[in-house]
């Protein structure tokens, strides 16, 4: 894993062991990994890595000792013809140090192989923002109040991952062209529970929390180029609310006018 920290230090010891094994025939695969992570974050601001002091009022110096640790269990399940047809399915329970359980993937897939497939249940999407799902990078900028009001867009609203919120996507490959429109749908304090992280705490208290009774229904399409030999990679794609909503901020009772969220995004790797 690795962590980024926007602020004056930051220390980070990390330990990763993985294993897995699967059947003869290759259709069962059961693995997992144990992951140690602490971090000791030094931020003259008053902001720790977990974002749990904020306010730009805060000149102290705050140090923090943070444990990320969790244990990962994985099971996948696929079935295949000779014409490249297959059905597959995969669950990853996440359990972690504080106790609590969460869920990577879960999904339920079938299609061609290198052609089209159709996957619901909880997954990520296409990465449209030059941050892997195993790299956290903690803001300074914002969360201690130098940044306040600053919005960190990372195209990943309706990526995935959202909690109880649901998921289907469509993908389609031709050559080095890979295509996709994936959904999500659920609660909206499910689906903007990323962008919890990035409200203006000045404009609206310290950190009030976004309530919804409505449903979003997100629409994500993407497009992807992978050279030959697969050192340059390059996708496009943006997000978009269907549903018509909004949302209350319980800490002000504040409505929020958030229908017509919507982004685009581009990044480039090798």
């Amino acid at each position: 894993m690795t962590r980024s920290l926007l602020a004056t230090a930051l220390l980070l010891a990390s330990s990763i062991s993985y294993g897995e094994w699967t059947s003869p025939d290759g259709s069962l695969t059961i693995g997992g990994d144990a992951e140690i992570n602490f971090d000791v974050v030094k931020n003259h601001r008053g902001a720790d890595s977990k974002g749990e002091k904020f306010g730009p009022d805060v000149t102290t110096t705050q140090t923090q000792l943070n444990d990320d640790s969790r244990i990962k269990m994985m099971v996948q399940w696929q079935t295949a013809r000779t014409d490249n047809d297959f059905l597959a399915a995969k669950i990853e329970p996440l359990i972690r140090t504080d106790g609590t359980v969460q869920v990577d993937d879960s999904y339920f897939m079938f299609g061609t192989k290198k052609t089209w497939e159709f996957q619901i249940g909880c997954y990520e999407a296409m990465n449209l923002f030059p941050l892997g799902k195993d790299v956290v990078l903690d803001y300074a900028n914002g969360s201690d109040g130098l940044g306040a009001g600053i919005y960190y867009y990372m195209a990943k609203e309706a990526r995935g991952r959202a909690g109880p919120a649901g998921q289907a996507r469509l993908s389609g490959q031709v050559n080095h062209w890979t295509a996709e429109i994936s959904t999500i749908y659920g609660n909206t304090e499910n689906v903007l529970e990323s962008t919890q992280s990035y409200i203006d705490s000045d404009n609206l208290g310290n950190m009030p929390e976004l309530k919804s009774d409505n449903n979003s229904f997100m629409i994500r399409p993407a497009i992807n180029y992978m050279s030959d030999t697969g050192g340059f990679s390059l996708s496009f794609g943006g997000e978009f609310e269907v549903n018509k909503d909004s949302v209350t901020v319980v800490a002000t009772d504040t409505l929020l006018n958030l229908s017509d969220r919507y982004g685009l995004a581009i990044t480039a790797g090798r």
